[in-house]
């Protein structure tokens, strides 16, 4: 009887700790969910969410389907979203995403998901690549956009 406690308690820590620690895809859905928020509120904190060293591409597609590609370092952008944002705010430029995919790469996390422009009415492709810094903060260490004018 005391082996089947004992087994029984071992197994239940590990399923625990499997489900608040090691699930990748609640950990990246979690933060996809409060980067969300902090966009559809239109808080500059967003920007805190970025490492210092994320790569932003940007690829505008073009009506007569050619495309330009801008790769944005992450300082600069960070400064643009802050400057952008009561424009943003005024216009009532925000997004919502469907088709949400998570998976691991490596040791980072990947979300891809379709990105709808409320303003402009269109859908694009929108990816994030997510990676924990040196205290075990999530942050973005690439974004891959589809814009369209």
């Amino acid at each position: 009887m005391k082996i089947v406690s004992i087994l029984l308690l071992s197994i239940s820590l590990c399923i625990t700790a499997y489900s608040k620690e090691d699930n990748p895809t609640k950990i990246a859905e979690t933060f996809f969910e409060d980067f969300r928020k902090l966009g559809d509120t239109f808080d500059p904190k967003i920007t805190d969410l970025y490492s210092d060293n994320a790569i932003i591409k940007i690829v505008r597609i073009y009506p007569n389907d050619t495309q330009k590609t801008m790769v944005i370092p992450a300082p600069k952008y960070k400064k643009l979203i802050r400057m952008a944002i009561p424009v943003a705010k005024q216009r009532g430029d925000t997004s919502s995403f469907k088709n949400i995919k998570y998976s691991m790469e490596n040791d980072n996390y990947r979300i891809i998901a379709t990105r709808h422009s409320n303003l402009k009415n269109y859908d694009s492709t929108y990816s994030l690549l997510l990676k924990k810094d040196e205290n075990d903060n999530i942050l973005i260490i690439e974004e891959l956009i589809e814009s369209k004018p």
